[in-house]
């Protein structure tokens, strides 16, 4: 009789647990859409935290979906500055991604001063002094 009461709970635990266990088909998966602000977000949250790899490539997302998101160019920049990957992309006839990055964020957003400033410090430790002053004079001159 002992077995009889064994097998009889197992049955009446197993049907509970099949009766209370929602369906997975009874509740709606909601998939959000990742925006290029949200991208923008996760780099900067991961440059403040000193990953500076990692915010270039959340960087480069935000770029992919959004081509003129000046905001993304240039904290691209700043993070590539601080790595101090200046020299990335050197030749004769390429500019340097930092550079091109910053003159992208001045052109989708010509009051962008951090463009500006990102670019000048990039020349600047790329040994260039005359032209950061150039481009301070530059910005000046230009239409706000």
């Amino acid at each position: 009789m002992t077995s009889f009461w064994r097998l009889f709970l197992s049955v009446i635990i197993a049907l509970s647990f099949i009766c209370l266990t929602p369906s997975a088909h009874s509740s709606p998966i909601l998939i959000t859409q990742i925006t290029a602000g949200d991208l923008l977000e996760l780099g900067v949250d991961k440059m403040r935290g000193g990953n500076y790899q990692q915010a270039i490539e959340n960087f480069n997302q935000a770029i992919e979906l959004k081509k003129d998101f000046a905001v993304a160019y240039s904290d691209r920049a700043l993070a590539d500055l601080q790595l101090e990957d200046y020299h990335q992309a050197m030749s004769d006839d390429k500019p340097l991604r930092v550079y091109a990055d910053c003159t992208q964020a001045r052109n989708f957003a010509p009051d962008n001063f951090e463009a500006y400033l990102n670019r000048g410090v990039a020349l600047y430790r790329q040994g260039d002094i005359q032209l950061p002053l150039l481009i301070i004079i530059e910005r000046r001159r230009s239409p706000s």
